[in-house]
């Protein structure tokens, strides 16, 4: 019998995986952009647009499978909050690429993107019109109904943008941490914030619900010396490990970031009480500036 050498063997095998992996990032069709999706986007609306400035946008659209979306979001346009509604069409070449056709606001908008594994997510970005300066993730959502248990325990939290209007202080800012859904529409959070570059360690709960479509809506008070109520809104992914989330409240804000679950497990961590005084007495200083 003869043998068959051993690196052979392997060189064979890494060719068919190869081939393999080549083969899922081709033959793409309209049929795997399908179903429920979250919509989250974010980037700046150049000086020539109806809207300039900052803009994010948070929904859920559904793909049919055949080239035709429809679904609302809540948009940003540098802190003016309006809920939009569209329809679009879209085409799928066999190499995965996607152009996407709908509008929103009264603007019509191309966007151009890549599937991903297999239509379970999809990175696009505006290139018309050419104004707008935008990136957008769609991912795959479940079909089954959720409620308030869908969403339990330690999530990661990142989030940044701007402060734009009737907030102080206002400017950049930038926020991560760690969450504690308990199931039951009560969360727990420990996190560092950066408010126009004054940085704050921030502990404090707030109350959560999650409605059918599996959108989550978060509301909470900051604590001193902010203390002002937030209100953040997200959509829950197909299999509940990640949600693309948006600052809605107050007005004036321009604030996109992303949920990761944690475990189930994990505790929220415990600040430094000396390196939160601190911090606060930074905030204190930047707040009378």
């Amino acid at each position: 019998m003869i043998k068959t050498p051993a690196n052979l063997i392997a060189a064979i095998f890494v060719l068919t995986v190869c081939a393999t992996l080549q083969a899922k990032d081709s033959g793409c069709t309209a049929a795997d952009f399908s179903g429920p999706y979250s919509l989250a986007m974010d980037g700046q609306n150049l000086s020539t647009a109806p809207a300039p400035g900052d803009f994010t946008r948070l929904g859920a659209i559904l793909a049919d499978g055949k080239g035709n979306t429809s679904g609302s979001s809540q948009a940003s346009y540098n802190g003016n909050e309006a809920i939009e509604s569209a329809t679009g069409t879209y085409q799928v070449s066999d190499n995965c690429h996607i152009v996407w056709k709908t509008g929103s606001g009264g603007t019509a908008y191309t966007l151009e993107g890549v599937l991903v594994l297999g239509g379970q997510k999809v990175t696009m970005m505006v290139t018309e019109p050419a104004y707008a300066v935008q990136l957008a993730v769609l991912e795959k959502q479940r079909s089954a109904v959720c409620t308030n248990a869908d969403l339990s325990g330690s999530y990661v939290l990142t989030m940044n943008g701007h402060l734009d209007f009737a907030v102080v202080p206002t400017g950049i800012y930038a926020r991560v941490g760690q969450l504690a859904f308990d199931g039951s529409g009560v969360a727990k959070v420990s996190m560092i914030a950066i408010y126009g570059g004054a940085i704050l360690w921030e502990e404090y709960s707030g109350t959560y619900s999650v409605d059918s479509a599996c959108h989550l809506t978060w509301k909470s008070v900051l604590p001193w010396p902010l203390s002002f109520g937030i209100i953040i809104e997200g959509q829950i992914s197909a299999d509940g490990t990640h949600i693309l989330v948006m600052q809605t409240g107050p007005a004036g804000t321009a604030i996109t970031g992303d949920m990761i679950k944690q475990s189930s497990t994990a505790p929220v961590s415990k600040s430094n009480p000396a390196a939160a005084e601190r911090r606060e007495v930074g905030l204190r200083r930047a707040l009378s500036d």
